[in-house]
């Protein structure tokens, strides 16, 4: 089969939907220390759409986090705005290791996440040296710890594996073509 040939059929197949009548999509986020905070922690965050659009899977992922994960982790509407969906958080928590669940999706919140407005913010049960880094100091805390945001990321629609595909081809084919010019002079 001739190059020519197989470059339309890999496209006219990557055009192909994996699930024709499926509406689910996919919001990522990539968490870093919020600012004014010192922290070696970060984490990824991903919420998976159900094809009915009323329920969400969660997947966080965090390292390095210095204090366990701690009540106040959630979806929010902005980086400090009003917790949409509160994610459970396992007793006894962690400061590096996997949470998810699976959620009914509040009234409201699919038109902010495809607007790109929710935000993943992890509150985690801080000690010792952060306290003196927080700007948050004396909301919530108790003796010598302290329950306050220390990383999030902004939730942000992921690119469709078939648009991933096309790019690929799309660039597969560019190199075809200057190999075959470099070829011909």
């Amino acid at each position: 089969m001739k190059l020519s040939l197989l470059i339309p059929a890999c496209l006219a197949i990557a055009l192909i939907p994996s699930k024709a009548a499926a509406a689910s999509f996919i919001l990522t986020a990539d968490l870093t220390p919020y600012d004014g905070i010192q922290s070696n922690g970060s984490g990824f965050g991903e919420v998976d759409v159900s094809d009915d659009l009323q329920s969400i899977f969660v997947t966080l992922a965090v390292s390095g986090l210095s204090g366990p994960v701690a009540a106040g982790t959630g979806v929010y509407n902005g980086d400090f705005g009003t917790l949409v969906l509160p994610l459970n958080v396992p007793t006894p928590s962690f400061t590096s290791g996997i949470l998810t669940g699976t959620y009914e999706l509040p009234q409201g919140a699919l038109s902010d996440l495809l607007a790109g407005s929710l935000f993943l913010g992890v509150f985690t049960d801080q000690t010792g040296s952060i306290l003196g880094q927080s700007p948050f100091t004396g909301v919530g805390s108790f003796h010598d710890s302290l329950i306050a945001p220390e990383i999030g990321g902004q939730l942000e629609l992921a690119p469709e594996p078939a648009t991933v595909g096309m790019l690929g081809i799309g660039l597969a084919a560019l190199g075809f073509v200057a190999r075959r010019r470099a070829s011909l002079n």
